[in-house]
């Protein structure tokens, strides 16, 4: 059994399609939906999910108890911060971890995952192979791409005939604390109001005396709350390479891109 843990970004695609070229065989893809995608996120989990099928892929959905629950179930509520992002871990790694020993008890499937060592200085030792990787419960993991170039994955993706190449990262969990003053600024309506909701849900504009705010003030020019912060990032002058506010996103390496 081959599992290719994907996010629907580009990498994951590419993944894939590396993996029909290749001829590998049972293959299931597994989408952790942490309840927290983008806006149009479904529409692209959905048309992954329609590729995989018309080339005799499995496409699994692996349920966690969502990000906004999440946040509001912690001790004193709270959302993910520096030092203490426990998204990955409760929305992403648990419940893959659970969905893989119920489903390959034994440990004898293989686990793919998109990772190239050009993304960022953090993967570029990354290994094609390891026999036994702990994130993975003992299992094999194989990342194929390791040596591919941006050019190389790109090809990959259009060789699909079905997808194009997205302009940015996976939108699976959207706005990730970690997102930069250009992804503030990408954010559709639909996705403000949600994290304002929650925010509200959390202490903002209550009498609490502790309002919890998804983005750190002292680093979005003071701002507070959501709908100041997008003011912020849309009144500032946004400095290619110098925008990651909160750490440069999520790079747990669990799925790739």
């Amino acid at each position: 059994m081959n599992i290719i843990f994907s996010s629907c970004g580009n990498d994951s695609v590419a993944l894939i399609q590396w993996c029909i070229e290749h001829a590998a065989q049972d293959i299931t893809v597994a989408y952790s939906e942490t309840h927290w995608g983008a806006s149009e996120w479904p529409a692209r989990v959905k048309k992954v999910g329609d590729y995989c099928e018309a080339n005799g892929i499995e496409f699994h959905k692996i349920e966690s108890e969502g990000f906004a629950s999440m946040c509001k179930a912690k001790r004193n509520q709270a959302f993910p911060r520096d030092g203490m992002q426990f998204c990955t871990e409760e929305l992403k790694i648990k419940p893959a971890m659970a969905w893989l020993e119920s489903v390959d008890p034994q440990k004898e499937a293989t686990c793919l995952v998109g990772v190239r060592r050009e993304e960022s200085a953090k993967r570029a030792n990354w290994p094609e192979w390891v026999e036994e990787s702990d994130k993975h419960g003992g299992r094999s993991l194989h990342s194929p791409l390791v040596r591919h170039t941006e050019a190389q994955r790109n090809a990959l993706i259009l060789r699909t005939g079905f997808f194009d190449v997205l302009p940015y990262r996976s939108r699976e969990c959207f706005p990730c604390v970690n997102s930069s003053k250009q992804d503030l600024r990408a954010l559709s309506q639909e996705d403000v109001d949600k994290v304002r909701i929650l925010e509200e849900e959390m202490g903002v504009g209550k009498r609490s005396g502790n309002p919890k705010y998804m983005f750190r003030s002292k680093k979005c020019g003071g701002a507070k709350g959501i709908v100041e912060v997008i003011k912020w990032a849309s009144h500032t002058k946004y400095i290619e390479g110098q925008d990651d506010l909160f750490g440069g996103g999520c790079d747990s390496g669990f799925c790739g891109d």
